[in-house]
């Protein structure tokens, strides 16, 4: 490099110090310190107006000014991080993968099974890694799995090519029962609101058992045998039985800005009623589904009471909302036989628990209980529950916002009653007086996609 007015060489001493702040300022983002867009025009206008001037053009640009230009430089990018840094977060960040919701198990005598499951990502992704969770359903409360199981996994990118997962640099994982194991990173180029599939692979030893991961029949499939072979990066997996899938898809390299929705719920969060054909049935999945980064974890029968009754019944499901700052709680119904204070106490205390985590709290109001003489097929032969009264002044006191903890709440209930607190469903809404038809499903998964916009951390 020469200095274009007179010819003479410029030391490399000249653009050690720029150098040396360009260097510093790579390492910073390699440890995960990413500046946003606005820094690289901060950086050049550090660079172009550093406090000492000159011009190549008219020769004013000397090799002293260099050198100081580049230490000033180095000094204003250096002070960068704390402007500028993005804060990154690790959480949820695709559809169709939660938790055993189920308290069935593989039957003791298969020894493996191929489970390809689909996922749609809720944000464009760069690198994710898969939870497994070796846990069960019992009657509506978290437990332990049954005994050990080992996972092998593999990813099946949009465009299909196969990518073996690792955990702690080995293909295979054992995870003991009640325990949550994370995969390595697995670098991948996945736009928003696109597909792409996880591949497991689950050995137990002779009369062991896995727990069933809930299964889209529009998409997933699975296989079992005594003599399953490895299908996680080749091969067909055809078949429904017997699959165990990851219970969360997360990444570490989440902007904190980003709306991430956590739920928290019962068999109506699990998709109960619903036939949709998407990567999660179900409202949450409708409304969510390549549109929101998020994680649940419902359990069917789950209540307030249960969650709240004791750790023991939280502590292996709550992790797995870890970066979720935004919290929808959909519990209620199956509460409705406890005292109206009580169940009012354990919501309040879910609310805090979301709040004391860093999320924003969102209450979804409870959906009818009914019997019916004609399979529901109209409202006049709807006979409400013996607690509906209770259901009502639940909802109200839901609506009026009553703790500083709840930000706001999801009209569920007006979506499935012929009117407000009416106890009656819609006419078809339901197949049993307890979950609704996929037309309910749907209605409330607009309400939850008109107060999108306003969901923010």
């Amino acid at each position: 490099m020469a200095d274009i007015q007179n010819g003479v060489p410029y030391t490399n001493a000249s653009t050690d110090a720029l150098t040396a702040g360009i260097t510093a300022n790579n390492t910073r983002e390699e440890a995960g310190a990413f500046f946003d867009s606005r820094d690289s025009a901060t950086v050049a206008s550090i660079v172009t107006n550093a406090g000492i001037g000159g011009s190549v053009a008219d020769g004013s640009l000397t090799n002293a000014k260099i050198a100081a230009n580049a230490a000033i430089a180095q000094t204003k990018i250096a002070g960068l991080t704390d402007t500028f840094k993005r804060n990154l977060v690790r959480g949820p960040v695709a559809s169709g993968a939660q938790p055993s919701n189920a308290s069935t198990f593989s039957d003791g005598i298969v020894t493996g099974g191929n489970f390809r499951k689909r996922h749609l990502s809720g944000v464009k992704l760069r690198q994710i890694r898969i939870r497994y969770t070796n846990t069960r359903n019992n009657n509506g409360v978290e437990a332990d799995g049954n005994n050990s199981i080992t996972v092998r996994a593999g990813l099946e990118s949009p465009v299909a090519t196969m990518i073996p997962v690792f955990f702690a640099g080995k293909r295979d994982v054992v995870i003991e029962p009640g325990a949550t194991v994370t995969s390595d990173p697995v670098t991948v180029n996945i736009a928003a609101n696109t597909a792409f599939y996880t591949r497991t692979l689950t050995t137990v030893q002779s009369g062991d058992k896995w727990p069933i991961t809930q299964l889209n029949g529009n998409y997933d499939t699975s296989s079992s045998s005594t003599s399953e072979t490895d299908k996680t990066i080749t091969g067909t997996i055809t078949g429904t039985a017997n699959g165990f899938g990851p219970s969360s898809i997360i990444s570490d390299f989440i902007d904190s800005t980003t709306p991430i929705i956590g739920g928290i719920g019962d068999s109506i969060m699990t998709g109960a009623g619903d036939s949709t054909s998407g990567s999660t049935q179900g409202w949450i999945g409708i409304a969510l589904d390549g549109v929101r980064a998020y994680g649940r974890i419902p359990q069917g029968g789950q209540s307030a009471y249960n969650f709240m009754l004791t750790p023991a019944n939280r502590y292996r499901l709550m992790p797995l909302l870890a970066g979720c700052n935004i919290w929808i709680v959909s519990l209620g119904i199956n509460d409705i036989f406890q005292t109206l204070s009580t169940i009012q106490t354990n919501l309040q205390a879910i609310w805090q628990m979301g709040v004391d985590q860093g999320a924003k709290v969102y209450q979804t109001t409870i959906t009818p209980k009914t019997t019916s003489t004609d399979t529901w097929a109209t409202t006049g032969n709807q006979t409400v529950s013996a607690d509906e009264s209770k259901r009502v002044q639940l909802n109200d006191w839901i609506r009026s916002i009553p703790s500083a903890y709840l930000t706001d709440y999801l009209e569920f209930a007006d979506a499935a009653e012929t009117a407000r607190n009416s106890g009656i469903w819609k006419a078809g809404g339901t197949g049993d007086g307890t979950h609704p038809t996929t037309t309910i499903h749907t209605a409330m998964a607009a309400v939850l996609t008109a107060k999108l916009p306003v969901m923010v951390p």
